[in-house]
């Protein structure tokens, strides 16, 4: 419609034209902004997610390490990624000691990628450095752990891994000597009339509802001390802990080692102990019957991830849980 043809006074014409011209001039500019808007939001969502994925850490609750002393400076170390993010470590791994925070040496070797959900193994070799020092016992309460970074992830996050050199040595008996006695784990020698006299004398339960044996009992010794003679359950942190039979709590305690753990005598010479919890639910001097929650799972002391270390002994001779609820 020509404005000609509108019967108006001639200011509005001018007005009318003036606010035409204007929208006409603002118009690529307004498209163009919301141009860039739609643009930059779906940008900007996929860059917190990049940022949280590279940032962000990981709870102990994703990750875990186990280590081997395999003897002669090999070290054997199982890293298992439970998250859902790749993991890289940097190409330096260090060792310390506890008590000290010193750091003993650095070892420089490429390590793996490990996808989500996924578990490498890790060779750690050693043999160049002086072993007689590392297989020297510690102090009560100290022992090594190398120390593992975070490459991809928030920057200095860095994980432990403990390592125990004097108990998990392990070496073939020589033919030339005859008199070295084999440390290799020999098959379990828990007496059968045993497990059949605790099983006839007590009602037995789990000591978790649900778990995995994430390290198995080893009745193998070293300079006549048994090595590892317990159970690691693997279990979800929180997870309930039972006793496996009736008795009083002999201990209810904290250290570095095992964290928070709990001994029960249950009577006739059978104990037995629960380690590494999150938390304990009984004291010393408690009464405990079957069915009772006595603590719950966690990491705490040298674990490195959510798990029970369980072990029962008979007049104090450790025995294989295992074999109890066969």
């Amino acid at each position: 419609m020509r404005l000609d043809n509108i019967k108006t006074p001639e200011a509005l014409k001018l007005k009318t034209i003036v606010l035409m011209n204007q929208e006409l001039k603002y118009k690529p500019r307004k498209i163009l902004k919301v141009a860039i808007i739609a643009v930059c939001i779906p940008v900007l969502f996929a860059f917190t997610a990049f940022a949280c994925d590279i940032f962000s850490g990981l709870s102990g609750d994703e990750l875990s390490f186990s280590t081997e002393y395999q003897g002669d400076g090999i070290v054997e170390v199982t890293v298992k990624n439970r998250s859902e993010k790749a993991l890289q470590f940097t190409d330096i791994i260090k060792l310390k000691q506890w008590s000290t925070s010193q750091e003993i040496l650095e070892i420089k070797q490429t390590l793996p990628r490990i996808k989500p959900g996924k578990t490498e193994g890790i060779t750690i070799d050693l043999s160049d450095y002086d072993m007689a020092v590392l297989e020297t016992p510690l102090a009560d309460n100290d022992w090594y752990y190398f120390v593992f970074t975070n490459s991809n992830f928030r920057h200095g996050h860095d994980w432990m891994a403990s390592v125990i050199f004097w108990e998990a040595k392990r070496t073939e008996p020589s033919n030339e000597d005859s008199n070295i006695t084999s440390e290799i784990p020999i098959e379990d020698h828990t007496s059968q009339k045993t497990i059949e006299s605790i099983k006839n004398n007590y009602t037995l339960q789990e000591p978790l509802n649900k778990f995995s044996i994430s390290c198995p009992y080893n009745d193998y010794k070293e300079n006549g001390a048994y090595v590892h003679p317990e159970l690691d359950l693997e279990a979800e942190s929180g997870s309930d802990i039972y006793a496996i039979c009736e008795g009083t709590v002999l201990e209810a305690d904290f250290n570095e080692k095992t964290g928070f753990y709990m001994i029960i005598d249950h009577g006739n010479g059978l104990k037995s102990k629960y380690a590494c919890c999150k938390e304990s639910f009984k004291k010393q001097g408690d009464t405990v019957a079957l069915g009772d929650v006595i603590a719950s799972v966690g990491k705490t002391g040298m674990a490195t991830g959510s798990h029970l270390a369980f072990s029962v002994s008979m007049d104090g001779i450790p025995i294989n849980p295992e074999l109890l609820f066969k």
